[in-house]
């Protein structure tokens, strides 16, 4: 069977798949009694198996297996409802929880070693020794590279830093022939007005309005256009979380889980936290260690989150709010190219000069040069524009599609759901595929030989 690599799925649907498939194969007895028992599962309601004669509508649905199945495996009280993406946790992989330091709601590994879905990521690039590319020549190579493919670009300008930096690079390296169409709507032009003024006096530089009911239009993805956005460009500089934190950058990242805003799920003043704290600081300890610069303090910490684990749910986010993402290989995230992700790691130390609007100066710089305007430069900041300009805040975490698409252009849509009915919880199109084109065999190999070693 031809291999299907799952490029971005919601967390419920996540669940599903693994009550549906369960890649662990294990036995009854040993699902029921090891997996569970000997870690004192959270409830103390016998377990029901789908397959025992118990099994109904009336039962209370914690006593249900699926409800067992995605539950973390902890002595005492579990301290948050779980959801996809925690399975690792009963095998010592915390990626989950470290994603949400960052606000990751689908985290990839980049590094490789804690995906157990079979997700299409890009590896970290290596830097061979001596590289060096200014912060111009990556941009403009870039925008060059996108040009060769002789295609017209549609460029979604939301107004922000990071989709100004690569219109000007465009504008910069554009040819009479090459044709740049500005993908924006009324909050690009509010976001950022000066440059739009400029922008309307482009002969050579069409503008394309999008509005909540049309931005997701998918005659924009069949057109013969190249859809550039301007992702994933938060993880090339680091993460909003160092906002409020800007004056502790430099304390050592084991600090940061004091910030009583980070989103830390083991909080020392949670005694149901005592089992998973120390486990979870050791695979941070590990996670840390694979920077490919020493990380030492909060900034070098957060930064690395970003960049291995939330880099490619942003790159990929947009995908699922398609209607039909058959085409979703006609879009391109600007950023994730090994260039500029090589300049990102050899240039930490430029991505902000101490004060939360001068992060992303090398960005602030670039623009300026090209249009003079210094209050850009010296105020501009992050601004959450893209949920604004989308039907019902779609980008938000909690109105995720919950779909899957395949790198082939198959995609699947979460059936409708009966709560405790498994045969109709998942798209049944997906029995077609064998479940190791969907999960990731070498990881959960490792996790059933820890449970059978147990």
């Amino acid at each position: 069977m031809k291999e299907q690599v799952l490029i971005h799925a919601g967390g419920n649907y996540l669940n599903k798949l693994l009550r549906w498939h369960n890649p662990l194969d294990l036995p009854e007895e040993v699902i029921g009694k090891e997996w569970l028992d000997r870690n004192s599962a959270l409830d103390p309601t016998p377990f029901i198996h789908p397959d025992d004669p118990n099994w109904g509508e009336e039962t209370d649905h914690r006593k249900k297996w699926w409800y067992y199945r995605k539950s973390m495996w902890e002595p005492g009280k579990n301290p948050y409802w779980p959801v996809g993406g925690r399975q690792g946790e009963a095998f010592d992989d915390y990626l989950f929880a470290l994603s949400q330091i960052v606000q990751c709601p689908v985290p990839y590994d980049r590094t490789g070693e804690s995906n157990y879905m079979n997700q299409l990521y890009t590896p970290i690039p290596t830097v061979p020794y001596g590289w060096n590319m200014s912060f111009e020549d990556i941009i403009h190579n870039q925008c060059q590279r996108i040009w060769d493919m002789n295609r017209p670009v549609r460029l979604w300008w939301s107004g922000g830093i990071d989709s100004t930096t690569i219109l000007i690079g465009f504008l910069q390296t554009k040819k009479p022939e090459d044709n740049l169409i500005v993908y924006m709507s009324k909050i690009s032009e509010w976001e950022n007005p000066n440059f739009y003024e400029r922008l309307k006096k482009m002969d050579d530089v069409s503008i394309q309005w999008n509005t909540k009911e049309n931005i997701w239009d998918f005659s924009n993805w069949n057109d013969g256009a190249i859809n550039v956005t301007g992702e994933p460009g938060d993880p090339f500089y680091g993460t909003f979380v160092v906002e409020h934190h800007i004056d502790d950058l430099n304390t050592p990242w084991q600090d940061m889980f004091q910030w009583e805003d980070i989103n830390f799920i083991y909080r020392e003043d949670d005694y149901r936290c005592n089992y998973h704290r120390p486990k979870f600081m050791e695979f941070a300890e590990r996670f840390a260690a694979k920077c490919p610069f020493p990380c030492v303090n909060a900034f070098d910490f957060t930064w690395w989150l970003a960049f291995a684990i939330k880099w490619q749910w942003i790159s990929h986010r947009i995908f699922p709010m398609l209607p039909n993402p058959s085409q979703w290989h006609n879009m391109i995230s600007f950023y994730d190219d090994a260039d500029i992700q090589r300049w990102s790691i050899v240039n930490h130390d430029l991505k902000h000069r101490g004060s939360w609007k001068t992060y992303k100066w090398p960005s602030k710089e670039y623009i300026y040069n090209y249009t003079k305007d210094a209050d850009y430069r010296d105020n501009k900041t992050k601004y959450k524009s893209l949920p604004e300009s989308t039907p019902n805040g779609s980008m938000n975490v909690k109105f995720t599609p919950q779909q899957m698409i395949m790198t082939s252009g198959e995609y699947y849509l979460k059936t409708d759901e009966k709560q405790f009915n498994l045969s109709e919880s998942v798209d049944p199109n997906l029995l077609l595929h064998d479940k190791w084109d969907i999960f990731h065999k070498p990881t959960w190999d490792r996790w059933k030989e820890i449970i059978n070693n147990s």
